[in-house]
């Protein structure tokens, strides 16, 4: 059972992870269950700055 829930927990960066890209995460409010959401946004290696700058674009068009 840990290793299902560790595989659907890790299914969605695994991929970023292999390829070395740049991800950054945004709250993005809350499931039905009172859970928090978030958003992840991935880049090209090395494009951190870049990566950051959309990620606050798209924070403030979220609130």
């Amino acid at each position: 059972a840990y290793g299902r829930a560790n595989r659907m927990a890790l299914r969605n960066t695994t991929i970023g992870n292999q390829l070395g890209l740049t991800a950054i995460s945004l709250p993005c409010g809350q499931d039905d269950n009172g859970l928090p959401i978030g958003l992840m946004l991935q880049s090209a290696p090395y494009t951190e700055q870049r990566l950051l700058s959309i990620g606050l674009a798209v924070e403030r068009a979220l609130h």
